[in-house]
């Protein structure tokens, strides 16, 4: 058996003791396990697990885990806290996991990946990757009515964020208007950190920068929570958290945090431009961002 299917198993096998399984969920752990080890394209199949409800959770932290192991420089006298790291953010998929399926549903849900696998891809459905589409002109959108201008950049904590046009939350039908009303305000740090995060992989960056984004980030969560479009607090909310843990030197970028500031840019992104596409996989890894930053959270 290879280093990751190996790691995989090990990592599993360690979420699972702080699980409380009857018998059926042992076997069901113990079958997952074997079907990992029997793997001859490994990434494949976790493709094949993201398109599935029950296995997405699981699917995108167990490519999270390949990415790291296949695609980074591993520092071994680190990879012991990785694995600690891996094996507890585990636990949360597992249970999800033994929660929606059982050993029956869960041997048709093996047969189903291998159907996804043999299914050509223009005929799985609109799934493709998303494209954030960072050039697109932004004053081409059609002109607006003047409103009192909102800084797209805080140039140090202590500046106030200007007030937002609402008072109270927008209602569900008027919450398309409203982000394309603020659209630009919105969007447009999106563009900007993409250009950091291209700089980031390569170290090629300021702590003053990162500084500035997250209350950028912070400014457009509290905006977005002030108006009632709830479903991208969360997301600007987890940018401008983790760039404040690089920020203080509590978080390293890696090719998994890269990751999770994407899926929350393209949840962002999807939203305001009112895009139709399945973001499944998206609003999951949001999510999985989310709880690998309470680790974080102090007391």
């Amino acid at each position: 058996m290879d280093f990751v299917k190996n790691y995989m198993i090990s990592a599993i096998s360690d979420a699972s003791k702080k699980l409380r399984l009857n018998s059926e969920k042992i076997e069901l752990l113990n079958k997952l396990e074997e079907w990992i080890a029997g793997r001859e394209n490994l990434q494949a199949d976790i493709a094949a697990m993201k398109r599935i409800t029950e296995t997405s959770k699981l699917a995108i932290r167990l490519q999270d885990i390949n990415n790291y192991l296949q695609f980074e420089s591993i520092d071994y006298k680190k990879l012991s806290d990785k694995f600690k790291e891996h094996s507890t953010f585990l636990v949360t998929d597992l249970d999800y996991l033994l929660f929606s399926v059982n050993l029956f549903t869960f041997q048709k849900i093996l047969a189903r990946i291998e159907k996804i696998k043999a299914t050509p891809v223009d005929k799985l459905g609109n799934t493709l990757k998303i494209e954030l589409d960072l050039n697109e002109d932004l004053t081409s959108i059609p002109p607006k009515i003047i409103k009192p201008k909102r800084s797209l950049k805080i140039e140090s904590k202590s500046d106030e964020p200007e007030l937002p046009l609402f008072e109270h939350p927008v209602s569900e039908k008027k919450k398309t208007d409203f982000l394309k009303s603020e659209r630009d305000f919105l969007y447009a740090p999106i563009k900007d950190l993409e250009e950091l995060l291209r700089r980031m992989k390569k170290e090629d960056f300021r702590s003053s920068e990162v500084f500035r984004f997250s209350d950028v980030f912070d400014e457009r969560m509290l905006f977005c929570k002030k108006n009632g479009v709830d479903e991208l607090v969360q997301p600007y909310a987890n940018i401008a958290n983790c760039l404040r843990l690089i920020y203080n030197k509590e978080v390293t970028v890696s090719q998994d945090i890269l990751d999770y500031f994407r899926a929350s840019m393209i949840v962002i992104v999807t939203r305001i431009r009112g895009l139709e596409h399945d973001i499944t996989e998206y609003i999951l890894r949001n999510q999985l961002f989310t709880e690998s930053l309470k680790v974080y959270k102090k007391d």
